[in-house]
């Protein structure tokens, strides 16, 4: 393939300065993070079956802890619900509770209802939203028929306080305020048809309570969805704080092998080859002896800078210590390879690195480059035929591409 660079940052690469928007590179790659996406059913946990009837065996990502609280709330609810509507079906038939027919059809209904939505919820997560208002929707229509047929139960109310309280958690605190309005709407729609209706007295302090509720629902919500975000981006910061390295901000060896690794997996899939640049900066000891190690990080920087100045947005770019830069190259040939290493030698060896008192040092690298084999299921062996180039490249005089 022709290599063509394009000025974007490489996959992996972030100024340690940029920490949100590194931390939200880091955590937008589907791949090579694997051990940062966790099942929601462990293996050995007690408790699995349940755990698996709550959550549908669905695999939540790190930083969707409050996507899953919703999620095994709205089951959790819906389980329940099933379970008391079942109850208040049998004590009917039983006659320890009578609903009267009417409500006893809308019981019933709500029962199916409810069933089919827990149904629906399986293994789709992105329909909690929708399936979570249809839930409630049918439960406050629910509430609302037993104000009108069920007069003999003087505590029916008390429902209408529980659809404001879960609507907030499972809708957020907005539509939790939306629900309030719309349950004190019904109970007033409800009002001229219920024998005998509420007396005022009755219905201001019903009214006034679920407002009470809503505000207490909607400002205890918003605090967890506030604490919930916070913790999700500190989350992604420690993430990416755990696999970059601090002084250049490029990925360290135990993440840039991660992601090579399952980066050279595919392309044996594939059929394609994938190549490695060894980029060792010459005679970096001799900057650290004469003007310090701190000029040195420096120096450091700036190349690592500009490394990421010059690659495309498949590639990955890591730092494997002291003056020494690895460089992985999905699909690309070791002539295209070369190409590159040769742009990236010439753009390192045009820079001029200023200094606090105006001097200014040049610095150069050597380059070894490799290319993989079909029997490469890793980067091991690609990595050492890089660094063997790369010797050689020393060997040959320095600032120069071997391989």
């Amino acid at each position: 393939m022709d290599w063509q660079p394009e000025r974007r940052r490489p996959l992996g690469f972030f100024l340690a300065a940029d920490t949100h928007r590194g931390a939200a590179q880091l955590a937008c790659h589907p791949e090579p993070f694997a051990t940062l996406v966790r099942k929601t059913h462990p293996a050995g946990t007690r408790f699995m079956p349940f755990h698996f009837l709550l959550t549908s065996g669905i695999t939540f990502a790190a930083d969707e802890e409050y996507l899953e609280l919703r999620f095994r709330v709205l089951n959790s609810l819906m389980l329940v619900g099933l379970l008391s509507t079942g109850l208040f079906i049998g004590l009917d038939w039983t006659g320890i509770n009578s609903l009267g027919h009417r409500q006893l059809a809308a019981t019933q209904a709500n029962l199916l209802l409810t069933a089919l939505l827990m149904v629906a919820l399986r293994n789709r997560k992105q329909l909690l939203r929708p399936i979570s208002t249809t839930f409630i929707l049918v439960n406050l229509m629910t509430y609302t028929s037993a104000l009108i047929w069920v007069t003999n139960d003087e505590l029916r109310v008390l429902w209408f306080h529980l659809a404001v309280m879960f609507s907030c958690v499972l809708l957020g605190s907005r539509s939790g305020l939306t629900m309030t309005a719309l349950s004190i709407g019904l109970i007033l729609m409800a009002q001229p048809l219920m024998a005998p209706p509420f007396t005022p007295n009755a219905l201001t302090t019903l009214i006034i309570s679920l407002l009470v509720t809503g505000f207490g629902a909607f400002t205890y919500t918003r605090r967890s969805e506030s604490a919930f975000e916070r913790l999700r981006m500190s989350n992604i910061e420690l993430r990416a704080l755990a696999s970059r390295d601090p002084l250049t901000g490029l990925l360290n060896p135990r993440a840039f092998g991660d992601i090579a690794n399952q980066l050279i997996r595919i392309s044996q899939r594939k059929g394609q080859t994938a190549s490695m640049l060894f980029i060792d900066l010459d005679h970096f000891k001799h900057i650290n002896d004469q003007y310090g190690h701190a000029t040195g990080d420096v120096v450091l920087r700036a190349v690592a800078q500009e490394l990421g100045n010059h690659t495309r947005k498949s590639d990955v770019l890591g730092r494997i210590g002291g003056e020494e830069f690895l460089f992985f190259l999905p699909d690309t040939t070791a002539d295209s390879a070369r190409e590159v290493a040769e742009k990236l030698r010439l753009a390192i060896q045009a820079m001029r690195i200023s200094l606090a008192d105006d001097t200014q040092i040049q610095v150069s690298a050597s380059i070894g480059v490799s290319q993989s084999l079909p029997t490469d299921s890793t980067i091991s062996a690609l990595q050492r035929r890089a660094d063997q180039a790369m010797y050689l490249a020393k060997a040959q005089g320095r600032n120069r591409v071997a391989g």
